[in-house]
């Protein structure tokens, strides 16, 4: 993660602009959410905020999320222009390759200040398997200490 006061994103002086951020990975991913971490230069300040969030998979768009008014820092959605926290749920969607899109606020300093972006996984069937073997287990174990 970048030290506080910094970003990935070049500014692009008092222009909307779209940063973007795509990943892939070796196997299917399956998803059913995120969390997402933002943060502007402080409060009364757009700097490094974004108006929207979009999180597009294999090439769909799964998550669109306004997050400011052109112009108008976090405090006027979220009551706070420190950290904010957006989180959304969705079905679940299976993907290796994810995008990430920012669309910065009209600011000097524009480029976005991203903190975190955490994605809700679905567990693979073999750990699903696995807690429920484990779970029968103890029920045996359980049952076993109880008839002596």
């Amino acid at each position: 993660m970048e030290q506080p006061g910094r970003t990935i994103f070049a500014d692009n002086a008092n222009v909307v602009t779209n940063y973007q951020v795509s990943f892939t990975t070796n196997s299917a991913a399956t998803i059913t959410g995120y969390t997402l971490y933002l943060r502007e230069d402080g409060p009364n300040s757009i700097n490094r905020s974004a108006t929207n969030f979009e999180l597009i998979a294999n090439g769909q768009v799964i998550s669109n999320v306004a997050l400011a008014t052109l112009g108008q820092d976090y405090f006027v959605k979220f009551g706070s222009s420190d950290i904010i926290k957006v989180t959304d749920s969705f079905a679940p969607v299976t993907a290796t390759s994810f995008q990430a899109i920012f669309t910065s606020n009209n600011s000097a300093f524009n480029g976005v200040r991203v903190y975190e972006l955490d994605a809700q996984a679905v567990p693979e069937p073999s750990t699903i398997r696995l807690g429920l073997l484990g779970g029968l287990v103890l029920v045996a174990f359980i049952r076993r200490r109880a008839v002596r």
